[in-house]
């Protein structure tokens, strides 16, 4: 199978289920996406420039899901979202990441993520380069009805995220990274299929991610890591720097 031949399966899947509806997640098919050429809009912020990618990456980062659905018109931030994304796929500027007026684009998980590739990968998200074999999405492929991103109890993330099991295996199949890096215990539990719930806040507040072996590729290492938003709270413990230099120096001795 072929990235583009994915891309197509996954919108025809997304399409044809019912909307996932629940107390606290409610979600809609997105046309932005539908109108794209990638697996999740995540992907115009870091990897839409790669180029034979079914030839492997080097790190594929991927986060719970996308939040609100842009296609809003009656929202300023979705309107300013659409507008960049159509200035970046007509090569305006690189990514989605917004940086052409002030440091960062005002989000604070992607803010954060500039900030420790930077520091501890050498590397700069806002200027990306096609030679960085780096990719972003999102492990669900669905975009939520409202402003509810950061709602849901585990078990609602957990049905949501079960959803695109099977597109998930069959995204890391086709384009081969050597390294997995899921953004907090909920993307973490589904990408390695284990249950660290009750024990994610220790190791955590070691300053230690959790890694293991990916179990459908035993080359592939996957890194868990507390949740750039999350980094200052009980969940992080203020060891955000110490998780993410941990990960990023087991990276760089292997490459």
């Amino acid at each position: 199978m072929t990235y583009a031949e994915l891309v197509k399966k996954a919108k025809t899947e997304v399409m044809n289920r019912p909307n996932f509806l629940s107390k606290n997640i409610c979600t809609e098919i997105s046309q932005t996406w539908i109108k794209s050429d990638h697996i999740n809009l995540y992907a115009y912020m870091q990897g839409h420039l790669i180029e034979n990618i079914e030839h492997g990456i080097d790190i594929l980062l991927v986060g719970q899901d996308f939040g609100q659905n842009p296609d809003h018109e009656n929202d300023v931030d979705c309107n300013n979202y659409r507008k960049r994304l159509e200035e970046v796929k007509r090569g305006k500027y690189k990514t989605t990441y917004n940086c052409t007026n002030a440091e960062d684009d005002g989000n604070k998980t992607n803010k954060r993520l500039r900030a420790v590739f930077k520091k501890f990968y050498g590397y700069d998200i806002a200027k990306p380069e096609k030679d960085k074999r780096i990719f972003f999405t999102n492990y669900s492929l669905e975009y939520r009805a409202g402003k509810e991103e950061s709602n849901g109890t585990r078990n609602e993330k957990d049905r949501l995220l079960a959803r695109d099991d099977s597109l998930f295996i069959d995204l890391v199949k086709v384009i081969k990274p050597k390294y997995i890096i899921c953004l907090g215990s909920v993307v973490y539990d589904h990408v390695t299929k284990s249950n660290t719930d009750g024990k994610w806040k220790t190791q955590m507040h070691k300053g230690i991610p959790y890694f293991t072996r990916y179990s459908l590729n035993q080359d592939i290492r996957v890194f868990g890591v507390v949740h750039p938003s999350l980094e200052g709270s009980n969940a992080g413990k203020g060891n955000g720097d110490k998780i993410w230099k941990y990960t990023f120096e087991k990276i760089k001795n292997e490459q």
